[in-house]
């Protein structure tokens, strides 16, 4: 059972990215200019390239890997939040390359090659971030 949960309703929007533009910018943009504080988003669609991360709990640090397309999101889901009042994307994505072979992580960033389709789930309450010193990342703070 969790510590501590939190009730919120939601409404539900469906939203397409277009050929060239950047995913995780777009998506910031979009909670900024309609001031969306708590979101849950999943996708698909594919890239040209995309920029992961793997955080190392023991050492603190995020490993960064730029990854060149052509590449299918095979899933993609997160979270946006509020840190210090200012809209933040927490993102993993799984991707696959014409190998069809397999990795993921978490998103920095990518360029959409075709087209990614997103479910965007607004919640009626913030996903508050706080930095928590003992893992080293902005948590999600609930109660």
């Amino acid at each position: 059972m969790p510590d501590s949960m939190h009730e919120c309703n939601s409404d539900v929007l469906i939203a397409k990215i277009n050929k060239g533009e950047k995913i995780v910018k777009s998506i910031l943009s979009f909670c900024k200019n309609n001031r969306i504080e708590g979101a849950w988003i999943s996708g698909l669609g594919a890239f040209s390239e995309a920029k992961l991360a793997f955080y190392d709990l023991e050492n603190k640090k995020f490993t960064k890997k730029d990854i060149d397309g052509p590449l299918e999101i095979c899933s993609l889901t997160g979270n946006i939040g509020i840190k210090e009042k200012e809209q933040v994307a927490h993102i993993h994505v799984v991707l696959s390359d014409e190998k069809m072979l397999a990795f993921g992580g978490h998103l920095e960033e990518a360029t959409v090659s075709a087209t990614c389709e997103l479910k965007v789930e607004i919640f009626d309450h913030p996903i508050i971030r706080k930095y928590d010193p003992e893992i080293g990342l902005n948590l999600i703070e609930i109660g």
